[in-house]
């Protein structure tokens, strides 16, 4: 990985290229031994996804400083919105209730206020807000 910590692309593109390779593949045992390897990994990738979502909630319900709650509650928007599996995560931990909480320890930062508002929205659509 680069040394300031950012995601590399090119490991991002190595993944998905790998799993368009698996998925196209046609000559056993090579199909078979791809598509075995390429699952393994990204079971590995789930649960380390997974692992974050479950860090950045059960963090969240902690008091933490305006910024360390505003960036939690970011993340888990910007993780919610990207796909149902990790709305599934998030909303299996009550995560809803999380950031609910912050945002009562958290009145006056409007960022955060806002921010949880949409993650509500991200979670449960119109009925999110009636669930803050």
């Amino acid at each position: 990985p680069p040394a300031d910590g950012s995601l590399d692309d090119g490991l991002v593109s190595a993944l998905t290229a790998l799993t368009e390779c698996a998925q196209g593949l046609r000559s056993e045992p090579l199909k078979s031994e791809v598509g075995r390897q390429t699952r393994h990994l990204l079971q590995q990738i789930e649960g380390t996804c997974k692992a974050v979502v479950t860090v950045l909630v059960d963090s969240l319900r902690e008091p933490n400083p305006d910024p360390v709650a505003f960036d939690q509650i970011w993340a888990l928007r910007n993780i919610g919105k990207q796909c149902v599996i990790s709305r599934n995560w998030i909303c299996a931990k009550q995560g809803i209730e999380a950031v609910a909480q912050a945002m009562a320890q958290h009145p006056a930062h409007a960022k955060l206020l806002e921010e949880g508002a949409w993650l509500s929205y991200v979670l449960h659509g119109v009925s999110g807000f009636v669930q803050l």
